[in-house]
């Protein structure tokens, strides 16, 4: 299997279904007949907050990752399967070696905010794709492979 397919392999190990959560977030959004608009100051502290996801990840510090996501992925992605999920990344790229600054992925449904962190590696690339809820916890988290949609 080439290097491609196993990240995206991998990022199938380490995603928690985002559209699962993003179900339930819709599902509560029509019961209760609101909407949640994103503000600069919003989108502002969820670029830092991405920016620290990242962080922790490459600290492999899953405590305190898990305690900003929501039930879905706290109930759904243990820290040892994040344990387990990094360690393929870094078996495949090698140490980890640095991030750049989270960008803001406008592809994402209109109930989360989504960032991408790009992530440098000892033997490559890869960027970490981070989900978040109106509230600010964690939808999703992804590793991708940088050329990644």
């Amino acid at each position: 299997m080439g290097k491609r397919h196993r990240l995206t392999a991998l990022a199938a190990v380490v995603v928690l279904s985002l559209s699962a959560a993003c179900s339930d977030d819709d599902n509560k959004a029509a019961d209760s007949n609101t909407t949640t608009s994103t503000t600069a100051a919003d989108a502002a502290a969820l670029t830092a907050k991405a920016a620290v996801v990242a962080d922790l990840t490459a600290r492999n510090d899953w405590a305190t990752l898990r305690k900003d996501f929501d039930a879905t992925m706290r109930d759904s992605l243990t820290e040892a399967q994040l344990a387990d999920a990094w360690n393929q990344v870094a078996t495949k790229l090698g140490a980890f070696k640095s991030r750049a600054e989270p960008v803001r992925y406008t592809k994402a449904p209109p109930n989360v905010m989504v960032f991408e962190v790009p992530m440098t590696f000892e033997r490559g690339a890869a960027k970490t794709r981070v989900a978040f809820n109106p509230d600010g916890t964690i939808a999703g988290l992804f590793v991708l492979p940088p050329e990644a949609p």
